[in-house]
């Protein structure tokens, strides 16, 4: 092996004397730009030692003899990626057999120490990303995959484009690859991997990365300052750079990253459609929501007309919304801030639904909602030419609907098939392309042209007109949304037409609007037009301003509907509506009877209505009055009550009320079967009644899953759950069960199975596709194996092999895939015999004895804690791996590791390989919380996060790894939606690991800076203490007599009594003081022993659930006034 090893030193050596570097210097392998001779080289290397003995196994001999052939593997491997994969299944089997070996040649341990090995030798680490361990590190360094590049260059520019509009002020990675990820369906099926969604992610971040270091703002000389402040720039991108169309699309998003957006000059929510002409037979109409990444509250009041003296939540929900279309984004409102800060995502829509009107709600969890359209998001008139500005650098956009000026030289009219286009003298008009959905074509025109549809109608339009603005239309009055299906839109009360012009909005003349009916009531038509060409054509309803609709639920299968002063005059049911319907005239108002005609009634019915004189008729969806409370599950059945579901599976789970006016309703979440019968753990919130035109409530079940998993988190029993019902002036209307886990599983024999009443539950499609996984805990390093299912006549009976005698003895699990449709309780099973594991923390799992084995666990636990290279690591970020997607409450290992301080800041900073969202989630299914890690843990964490630098890059590359590893890790632990009120503390955990005095830290420093925390915590109208009191007068606080007696002890501490503020003398002071006592308590790390006992983490949770805002900013801001004042010893 020795001959071997130098040959691949050799090899190296060859390749950095090529790029005139000593050794290798951490840059991504990508980035040594192989040629294909020596990619060629490599594997002819690679395989003369590789297959020169024919002896089994010698693919893993090669792995634990020679660092330097690991190193040449991950390279070709990554290589590999990058030229052959051709999106097929993304497995080790092809790159082995491209080698001449066999998969099983060497064992899943050899396999990931020579990736782990190999990458050291480079100067990386395993990817911090979710997805294959080592084979998505392996995809992320070959860089984008050359097929992927020659299929889809199109869609991968229309990605990149659409999101780096989102991210042009700086943003971190991880949120750079979720918006990537939601437009997955841009890719090709095969290639939409999270590999490549990172690759992709990694571009924006290296564009983002440049326009910083060359100070890029002025788009026309981005390229050419950049070549010369930065001459080898586009070798830091995971793409072919040698490809000239790659070439091309580097520069415009270079372009596009150094255009500085006016953000002054745009409105707050607005809608932009255009062509997407990257396929030069078939063009595109698409459309893209543009939301601010943050918005004021004040703001929010005005756009949304939501009266002020409504308080809104910290959290909101916005929805965009285009026909049965939606995707929505949280608004997070910052403590001490009147901002709300947005987690964007982009909107893009394509074909019909970019003609479709967009709109936008604003919903809160408890049900209030309001609704609003969007600026230029008007429906299309399909009866309407479109006309599109040609751009330079970008697509072709909408800038009117129907004749009129056009700024550009050139621009491109879509218009229905069959139209015709005529060239005025001197001009020019040809047919370019086609879109297919809405069908219509399109036409490149320069100078004048005149538009005929064949029915009279004409438009002119003229292009190279300096004078010329952008131009749209839109209705203003009392719009009623949701109600009417044909036509959507409707008002109560006739509406007002107002031009958009430029940026400049203005009232059209009543007198030059023209109805279709002399009596606007009813369905109606307006138009409007200019210089006899026309402009607007917009069907809709008007009622009379005072009409609405009135429920008066009898029972749940009965129930009358008033639509009052209406004043319809014919209504009947719309097919298939499952009720039955009783129409009476009461005066101007309709009376309409409903009674279902199945024991579950629907949650809609659609009613045809007419008006006197009026042949057109209207379709309108209604409610059905049912009393009480109902759920719905994501297909829209209703769910019975008593009914149970499983936490993981919220999503889509809705709870419709309709109960009388003013009538106080609440949801209430209760611990059931708990190990202690005397707890008594529940929340209570409260259901509001407004917002736009609301008859009923909504609430959605996921809204609420933070307070289940804590309400779980409060009980060690895998088996508790959590009752949830609506109460209606106190009596209870429904009731569902919300539990860890959908079923149980059972043991029979060799078979493992659904017992006859779990099966009973779930369809035959589910259970089919139920996969069982089992993996044995002692070596968590090899695939979990999928079990068989049992078939009869090819019907699954919803029982699996598990075949003890053939399996290998020890600890097996078994579990559900992640995302399977059934989510069963994980059940051990332990085949007897001998087993043999060299890891301490296998062994304590398979101790038997439960208090013995917390014992064996908390010893090893602590042993992790100071040493970041012990093995045990990587045997716990495999069980993370397969099992990190159950209930955190499922394994010994996690509930053990909560117990101590020192491994949660070790799992928090530690440079390790876990799950999406694996940490965030201790906070919510344990009884845990982040605030109760002492700053010495965190200091004493960052010192051993550096050790296990030095150990995998060395003295030269450890401090730039470290660097760029801690100042990520802090940043993605601080956002908004994570951790925000350790935003000081650990910023000052940061600074003193690197050495480094940051301007924050120098701030809390500087002379009369504690006063300035301390006004803003207690001095003045506008101090956070009054807003807390003035928001919740009148409730009722918190009030646990151990916690208000801990509080009011520490006020008279020696060190912290400056720190609190005058005393209340009664139990808010519990509230008001116990996040500054924790703070105080962590930055001295003097922690009391009452924060560290699990059955307390639930009342910590009460306080700061009460007022998260003021629990967040108070805990913050005096960690900062323990630096000011010197009692935090940094």
């Amino acid at each position: 092996m020795d001959h071997s090893h130098s040959e691949f030193w050799e090899w190296k050596k060859g390749l950095f004397a090529q790029l005139n570097i000593p050794n290798a210097d951490g840059r991504p392998l990508y980035a040594y730009r192989l040629t294909e001779h020596q990619f060629n080289e490599l594997e002819k290397l690679l395989r003369k030692n590789l297959t020169k003995n024919t002896k089994y196994g010698i693919l893993g001999m090669l792995v634990d003899s020679s660092a330097q052939f690991c190193s040449l593997f991950v390279l070709y491997a990554a290589e590999w990626w990058r030229r052959r994969f051709d999106g097929s299944r993304w497995s080790w089997e092809p790159i082995l057999l491209d080698l001449g070996v066999d998969k099983d040649s060497w064992s899943a341990s050899q396999r990931e120490n020579c990736i782990i090995e190999g990458l050291k030798r480079w100067r990386l680490r395993l990817s911090n990303t979710d997805g294959l361990r080592y084979l998505g590190t392996i995809a992320v360094q070959g860089g984008l995959p050359m097929q992927l590049l020659a299929d889809a260059k199109g869609s991968i520019g229309r990605i990149l484009r659409n999101v780096l509009k989102l991210a042009t002020h700086g943003t971190e990675l991880n949120i750079i690859l979720n918006w990537v990820e939601s437009l997955h369906e841009e890719l090709p099926k095969s290639y939409q991997k999270k590999d490549v969604y990172l690759l992709l992610a990694e571009v924006i971040a290296i564009l983002l990365a440049l326009k910083k270091e060359a100070q890029l703002t002025n788009s026309l000389e981005a390229v050419d300052k950049l070549n010369k402040i930065i001459p080898n720039w586009r070798e830091r991108f995971p793409l072919p750079i040698d490809d000239n169309e790659i070439k091309g699309l580097l520069e415009q998003l270079i372009r596009d990253v150094a255009s500085e957006r006016n953000d002054r000059c745009q409105p707050l929510f607005s809608v932009e459609r255009y062509l997407d002409c990257q396929n030069e037979e078939i063009w595109q109409l698409r459309s893209t929501v543009f939301l601010p990444d943050k918005i004021s509250t004040n703001d929010i009041y005005k756009q949304f007309d939501i009266n002020e003296e409504i308080i809104l939540p910290r959290i909101l929900e916005i929805v965009i919304e285009v026909s049965n279309w939606h995707r929505s984004v949280t608004a997070r409102r910052i403590a001490g801030q009147n901002l709300y800060f947005l987690n964007q995502s982009p909107f893009e829509l394509k074909g019909d639904f970019a003609a479709d009107e967009h709109m936008m709600s604003l919903r809160t969890m408890d049900g209030a909602r309001w609704i609003i359209a969007l600026r230029n998001g008007s429906e299309l008139n399909s009866g309407l030419p479109w006309v599109f500005e040609k751009m330079k650098e970008t697509f072709p956009r909408l800038i009117r609907q129907g004749g009129g000026g056009v700024k550009s030289v050139e621009a491109f009219i879509a218009v229905p098939c069959g139209w015709i286009l005529n060239a005025l003298s001197g001009s020019r008009c040809i047919q370019i392309s086609y879109i297919e959905e809405p069908e219509r074509e399109v036409y490149l025109v320069n100078g004048e042209v005149r538009v005929l549809d064949g029915l009279g109608r004409f438009w002119t339009i003229k292009t190279g007109r300096a004078d010329s603005n952008d131009e749209s239309f839109y209705w203003s009055g009392d719009r009623m949304w949701g109600e009417f299906i044909r036509p959507p839109l409707a008002f109560l009360g006739k509406p007002k037409l107002y031009k958009f012009s430029g940026e400049t909005s203005y009232p059209i003349q009543d007198t030059s609007v023209t109805w279709t009916q002399g009596r606007i009531l009813g369905f109606i038509e307006a138009y409007y037009a200019e210089h006899h060409e026309e402009k607007v054509r917009s069907k809709m309803v008007i009622l009379p301003s005072e009409a609405k609709i009135d429920i008066k639920p009898e029972s749940l299968d009965h129930g009358v509907i008033y639509l009052r002063h209406w004043r319809v005059a014919n209504a009947n049911l719309s097919k298939d509506s499952k009720i039955e319907l009783c129409v009476k005239n009461e005066g101007d108002s309709l009376v309409l009877s409903c009674n279902s005609i199945t024991n579950r009634p629907p949650e809609w019915f659609e009613v045809n209505l007419s008006w006197e004189s009026n042949t057109a008729t209207a379709k309108v969806r209604l409610p059905f009055p049912a009393k009480g409370a109902r759920c719905f599950d994501p297909s829209g059945a209703v769910l019975p009550s008593e009914s149970w579901v499983s936490i993981k599976h919220l999503a889509g789970y809705r709870i419709i009320i309709i109960s009388p006016p003013h009538a106080f309703v609440e949801l209430c979440l209760r611990l059931r079967h708990t190990s202690d019968p005397h707890k008594d753990h529940e929340f209570r919130r409260p259901l509001r009644s407004f917002g736009s035109n609301s008859v009923q409530k909504e609430i959605r079940l996921q809204d609420y899953s933070e307070d289940i998993e804590n309400l779980l988190a409060a009980d060690e029993l895998l088996d508790a759950w959590v009752e949830a019902s609506i109460l209606i002036e106190r009596q209870t209307s429904l009731v569902l069960k919300i539990s860890r886990y959908d079923c149980p599983l059972e043991r029979d024999d060799s078979l493992i199975k659904l017992g006859i009443t779990s099966a009973k539950k779930f369809n035959i499609n589910d259970i089919a596709s139920l996969p069982l996984l089992a993996l044995k805990l002692e070596q968590p390093a090899d695939e979990a194996i999928i079990l068989p299912q049992r078939y009869s006549e090819g019907v699954p009976v919803g029982s699996w092999e598990f075949s003890p005698s053939e399996k290998e003895p020890g600890s097996w699990l078994i579990f559900p895939m992640e995302g399977s449709a059934i989510l069963f309780r994980p059940t051990l099973w332990v085949v007897a015999g001998e087993t043999h594991t060299s890891r301490s923390l296998a062994k304590a799992l398979s101790v038997e004895n439960r208090l013995d084995r917390a014992k064996v666990l908390d010893q090893v636990i602590m042993e992790m804690s100071f040493n970041y290279l012990d093995p045990n690591w990587s045997y716990f970020e495999h069980l993370a791996e397969h099992l990190g997607h159950l209930p955190l409450a499922s394994l010994d290992l996690w509930k053990r590791f909560i117990r101590s301080p020192q491994a949660m800041a070790a799992l928090a900073l530690r440079m390790n390989k876990l799950p999406d969202h694996f940490l965030h989630r201790f906070s919510l299914e344990l009884p845990f919380i982040w605030e109760i890690i002492t700053f010495e843990c965190w200091k004493n964490a960052t010192e051993y996060l550096k050790m296990q630098c030095i150990e995998w890059f060395g003295e030269i590359f450890a401090p730039k790894q470290l660097y760029n590893h801690i100042t990520e890790r802090v940043a993605e632990f601080t956002m908004v939606n994570e951790q925000p009120e350790l935003r000081n503390l650990l910023g000052v955990v940061k600074s003193t690991a690197l050495g480094e005095q940051c301007s924050e830290i120098l701030m809390m420093k500087r002379t009369g800076s504690d006063s300035f925390f301390e006004h803003q915590l207690f001095i003045g109208e506008d101090c956070a203490l009054q807003k807390l009191l003035r928001e919740h007068s009148g409730t009722q606080w918190p009030n646990d007599s151990e916690l208000f007696y801990l509080v009011k002890n520490y006020r008279k501490h020696h060190d912290f009594h400056q720190l609190f503020p005058t005393p209340l003398d009664d139990h808010k002071d519990g509230v008001i003081g116990l996040p500054i006592l924790l703070a105080a308590q962590v930055a001295t790390s003097s922690i009391h022993e009452w924060f560290r006992q699990s059955e307390n983490i639930h009342k910590l949770r009460t306080y700061k659930r009460f007022d998260p805002e003021w629990f967040e900013l108070a805990f913050d801001l005096t960690i900062a006034r323990t630096v000011s004042c010197g009692l935090m010893k940094i």
